[in-house]
């Protein structure tokens, strides 16, 4: 019996090799990271990228990851993402 896949998500165009890829917290943001220095965050529901952090460059994003919701400390900072490259 074969078992027919859809894919659940679909990003926009990313043209660099990922790293890493994470969801948020609430799974309403998708964040990927590659070889060109930039994370771009995409909105799940849409699919279409909704930020792009840093500056294209040599330098490669190799994780990423969002800070988790805890909810005393997401009154102070809801949805951060971090992204620090060497």
């Amino acid at each position: 019996m074969a078992m027919h896949l859809a894919p659940a998500f679909v990003t926009g165009k990313i043209d660099e090799q990922v790293y890493s890829v994470r969801f948020s917290p609430d799974d309403s943001f998708l964040a990927a990271a590659g070889t060109h220095g930039v994370v771009s965050v995409f909105n799940v529901s849409t699919g279409q990228e909704a930020y792009r952090l840093g500056r294209s460059s040599s330098h490669p994003v190799k994780q990423v990851c969002w800070r988790p919701d805890d909810s005393s400390a997401s009154l102070r900072t809801r949805g951060l993402l971090v992204s620090a490259s060497t």
